[in-house]
């Protein structure tokens, strides 16, 4: 009965952080990770595991969140960096685009002001 309460403690306070914070913020996020430590404690305590194996389990599971972390964060960089690599590349046709487009403009001019100026030339 107290496991089951405990439970459906951490799934309001869970719920309540999502409202608050949002589905993937890191407040969420961290909550996550202390309520599966939580549990993870509760369950080798019940299992007779020593306090001593217990801490040493949590740090292994905190450092493999950590890389865990790093290696999402490093791919989201490179994605970042394929994005503005993307993006510098469009801007650089844009701007091709609008020098074609004033180049061509410019010789539109000329060729309306020499259609102009031929009238006068022939009376």
């Amino acid at each position: 009965m107290q496991a089951m309460t405990a439970e459906l403690e951490r799934e309001i306070a869970l719920s309540e952080a999502i409202l608050q914070f949002g589905e993937h913020s890191a407040e969420v996020e961290a909550l996550r990770a202390d309520q599966a430590d939580a549990v993870l404690d509760a369950r080798l305590k019940e299992k007779g595991w020593l306090q001593r194996l217990i801490d040493q389990v949590r740090e292994l599971s905190r450092v493999e969140r950590e890389r865990a972390q790093a290696v999402e964060d490093a791919a989201a960089a490179r994605d970042a960096t394929a994005q503005i690599s993307q993006l510098h590349a469009e801007a650089e046709i844009n701007r091709a685009i609008v020098a074609q487009g004033q180049g061509q403009s410019s010789r539109d001019r000329r060729y309306i002001d020499r259609s102009r100026v031929r009238p006068l030339e022939d009376a």
